[in-house]
């Protein structure tokens, strides 16, 4: 839901939008960009957050990733996503 608020917001206003071809294609990368950088920032906070509080998700029997994996592994997960979104940051800044 923290993605889709920049993606709707783009097209809610795609119709007053009057540029060339080139320019809405660059717009929407750059909607697409903020809206992926948003969905994995928000994904590997809340990973992070389930991995702190695996006590008390034990004590409600929830099924977290961190519960079904692990710890540890839920790490490694936290850890390759924010890898990723590195990656994907220093890609776009280039653009």
């Amino acid at each position: 839901m923290c993605s889709l608020t920049v993606l709707l917001t783009y097209l809610f206003h795609k119709k007053s939008l009057t540029g060339s071809f080139v320019e809405e294609t660059s717009l929407f990368t750059i909607v697409i960009g903020y809206s992926i950088f948003a969905f994995l920032t928000t994904l590997i906070r809340v990973l992070i957050k389930d991995i702190e509080d695996v006590q008390g998700d034990l004590k409600i029997k929830a099924t977290t990733l961190p519960i079904v994996i692990g710890r540890k592994r839920a790490a490694q997960v936290a850890f390759l996503l924010s890898c990723i979104l590195l990656i994907f940051f220093f890609n776009f800044t280039t653009l």
